[in-house]
């Protein structure tokens, strides 16, 4: 919703800049979205008079125009149709940017003739939709003088987002009333006079509703002998400011008084209403209705429409039909204003898919006290600029007045909720400046009516609350931080307090590329089961599936898994930090008796590597890929001293292509695939591969900080090395070796290669290792490389009976 700034000070005068009303608004409980400051958008446009016009002999669709704007005569090419001497234009000058397509204007060469600026449309301007040609102003338009100046649009235009419950905000009053309120003032509202004439709107229009809950009330006027054409510059500018263009007087009015009032109207022709009668009904289900923008719409029988008495006419709340708009040649018009159920107007734009300045503001709620005001000022603008007589004595249909809602408000729950003394005299004052009427007051409380605007949000007492609290200002409430319980005398428990290692895992695997999830430390028996057949069980569980604390995050990992690959999710790269709990008779680290608490931290993916894509083939994940990240994991917290064995035992939960993961001989966790029949049980049909590192335990050995090595400016050597070796021997034992062997000249060892097959024996496997050596202080020789090689190939032919593979 866009909202002038100047629109607003003609309701409270005020001087806060755009930084201070910022605040203001947002402790109000408005969203300040952005602003636009007109003076800066329209810097360089000037009025200007065209002197001279001369068509391009080389180009027929250009002319080179002389400009005068006082005192000085441009050059300017200029492509439009209509451009012709004496005309009085909006001229953009060099530095000036075209708000439309933000063009820089520049002096520039156009077909050999230079030119100095712009001749500008209304489209262009963005002040209209008008392209066809450039925007020929009336012939008192000043020449020399800025357009900003000319048009009054030094302004300021803020573009406010609402929340659902300030609907009586959808207006430039609405929000003064606001600002007024914060002021501990009352707004200005404009003051008009509607002159009658004796004729009566009844005499010429007939109004009944059949669905008055729907309809809850509703109101007609009619205006005759209208001059209707194109609206006053003030006018046109009220509107252009605030996002909406201008079509002729008539339907201009009406789009003011929304943006003026908040309460949407609509104009019909009366001479196109059928039998003078207007009917607010539902019942045309499968109908076609074609729409003031000129789309053909099929209704359902829910919807609520405005009928005359042969034909649907509008759609109520949401956008009136062609069959009885406003044209310039309309003379007598029926004004509308009525109070549509926000229910039916959401469930009509819904379906319609047509949301509009009406339906945003129907959807929400109006005011229903509201539409006499709002017609009537729309009326007296309608008379006064188009010269129209307005007809006495609307016809209204209001079956069912509205009751207001009476709330009591003690002044004790509002010291209770706020947690501060307000003086009762300003509870008072700031409900007055909100329109509240007092209707009864004693020493603890007082008893206040709900004005109509505010019926769709104020209900209890709280309500009342929340907007005392908003106008003293919430940054004014003081926090009271005491506390009947000093903290600071009592220590957090070693045992529960966060391991430091925990964030730092956790931010790095975020940073990876892992999406952290959080589980329930509860769990269902039979996933405990398969941890531990001691299982520690809850007394008074919220039912079996949460019956037992988890004895690890492995089966809590999965379920998360399943439930995403349902949901059509089936890449997956998840992590869990939190605590497993066992059972011991006695442990030092216990917090509550008989039970070992834990960290530990789960790492899954499944699915494939990357998503698809016609370069790549598709590759899923496998052991190695969670390897990399554990190792990876590992270098980031400079752990060097870990090894992945493989498990000394059948694991229930693993797959054989398991391992364990050992640092200083202590087992700090397992890595692998999920067994097949465990992924079964939870419905899993993709491979799935978890790393479950207990971190109490990592955070107990001793971890060195890092070391800057400076990057070594000499070349290294790379050497691969492939042997054939009894395949009962692992890389890990022969890396090892290598190490043992060379000098401090090798820098890393990494396997490239695996193979069983073909061309190799049977019982037998290929390993393939590449080997960098390098020196910070010297260029190495391949005659020194060459003996380490030798040693090396030496040693692992004879400790393993293996031969090395030539190729």
């Amino acid at each position: 919703m866009n909202i002038s700034y100047n629109w607003l000070k003609t309701y409270i005068a005020f001087d806060y800049d755009i930084y201070e009303l910022d605040n203001i608004l947002t402790m109000l409980g408005f969203e300040l979205d952005s602003y636009q400051v007109l003076d800066d958008r329209y810097s360089n446009f000037t009025i200007g008079k065209i002197k001279q016009v001369v068509r391009d002999p080389s180009a027929d669709a250009l002319s080179i125009c002389q400009v005068d704007i006082e005192g000085y005569t441009m050059q300017i090419v200029c492509g439009a149709p209509n451009v012709a001497v004496n005309q009085k234009v909006v001229v953009a000058t060099e530095g000036a940017v075209i708000p439309s397509n933000r063009l820089k204007i520049v002096n520039r060469n156009i077909r050999g003739h230079l030119s100095e600026g712009m001749i500008c449309s209304q489209a262009e301007l963005e002040f209209g939709s008008d392209s066809s040609g450039i925007w020929v102003l009336p012939d008192d338009a000043p020449v020399g003088v800025p357009f900003v100046e000319y048009m009054d649009i030094d302004d300021i235009i803020l573009e406010i987002s609402l929340t659902p419950n300030k609907a009586d905000c959808a207006s430039h009053l609405g929000v003064a009333r606001e600002i007024a309120a914060y002021m501990r003032e009352k707004i200005q509202p404009p003051a008009f006079l509607l002159n009658e004439t004796q004729e009566r709107c009844s005499d010429h229009i007939d109004v009944s509703i059949e669905d008055e809950k729907l309809c809850q009330r509703y109101i007609a006027r009619v205006i005759r002998n209208v001059k209707n054409g194109e609206s006053p510059l003030w006018l046109k500018n009220a509107l252009l400011k605030t996002g909406i263009r201008p079509i002729n007087i008539v339907v201009d009015v009406t789009n003011y008084v929304l943006m003026e009032y908040g309460h949407p109207l609509h104009a019909f022709d009366l001479n196109k209403i059928a039998g003078n009668t207007i009917t607010v009904k539902t019942g045309f289900d499968g109908c076609k209705f074609t729409t003031l923008d000129g789309k053909e719409r099929t209704l359902d029988g829910d919807m609520l429409m405005i009928c005359d008495a042969d034909k649907p006419i509008a759609i109520a709340g949401v956008m009136g039909g062609e069959n009885a708009e406003i044209t310039d040649d309309t003379t007598d018009v029926v004004l509308e204003a009525a109070y549509f159920a926000p229910s039916s107007v959401r469930r009509t734009a819904k379906k319609l898919g047509l949301a509009t300045d009406a339906s945003y503001r129907f959807e929400r709620g109006t005011d229903i006290n509201a539409l006499s005001t709002s017609i009537d000022r729309a009326a007296q603008l309608i008379a006064e600029l188009a010269q129209g007589h307005v007809l006495s004595e609307p016809v209204e249909r209001y079956p069912n007045i509205y009751e207001p809602l009476i709330i009591e408000l003690p002044f004790e729950k509002v010291m209770q909720v706020i947690g501060a003394d307000v003086d009762t005299d300003d509870i008072m004052h700031i409900l007055y400046l909100l329109d509240f009427t007092i209707v009864d007051e004693t020493k603890s409380s007082i008893t206040v009516e709900v004005p109509s605007r505010r019926r769709h949000d104020v209900g209890s007492y709280i309500d009342l609350i929340e907007e005392i609290a908003r106008l003293i200002n919430y940054d004014n409430i003081e926090p009271d931080f005491t506390s009947a319980i000093d903290f600071n005398k009592t220590e957090l428990p070693a045992t529960l307090t966060p391991l430091p290692v925990r964030n730092r895992i956790r931010t790095y695997c975020a940073n990876s590329g892992f999406c952290e999830i959080l589980t329930h430390n509860m769990t269902d028996p039979y996933s405990a089961s398969l941890f531990t057949d001691k299982a520690i069980t809850i007394n008074n569980p919220l039912g079996g599936e949460m019956s037992n604390m988890r004895p690890s995050m492995i089966t809590q990992m999965l379920k998360t898994i399943a439930f995403n690959i349902r949901q059509g999710s089936v890449n997956l790269k998840l992590f869990e930090t939190g605590k497993v709990f066992l059972p011991y008779t006695s442990i030092a680290n216990s917090f509550i008796d008989n039970i070992d608490e834990r960290e530990h931290f789960v790492l899954a993916v499944t699915g494939s590597i990357a998503s698809r894509q016609w370069a790549v083939p598709e590759r899923k994940f496998d052991f190695f890929d969670m390897k990399g990240y554990i190792e990876d994991i590992f270098n980031f917290f400079n752990i060097r001293n870990y090894k992945i064995k493989p498990l000394d035992e059948d694991d229930n939960v693993f797959d054989k292509n398991s391992a364990k993961i050992v640092i200083d001989k202590r087992s700090i966790g397992k890595i692998g695939g999920i067994s097949k029949n465990i992924l079964k049980k939870y419905d899993i049909e993709n491979q799935v591969f978890i790393a479950d590192i207990d971190i109490t335990e990592l955070s107990d050995i001793e971890i060195p900080p890092p070391l800057y090595q400076p990057v070594t400016p000499y070349p290294v050597i790379m050497r691969d090395l492939s042997f054939i070796i009894d395949d009962r021997s692992s890389a890990s034992d022969i890396i090892k070796n290598i190490k043992g062997k060379a000098s401090s000249l090798l820098q890393s060892i990494d396997v490239f290669d695996v193979y069983q097959g073909k061309n190799i024996e049977k019982g037998k496997k290929n390993i393939g290792f590449s080997l960098t050596f390098g020196s910070s202080r010297r260029t190495l020789t391949d005659v020194e490389i060459e003996g380490e090689i030798a040693a090396i190939v030496n040693s692992i032919e004879k400790n393993f009976d293996a031969q090395l593979r030539k190729f």
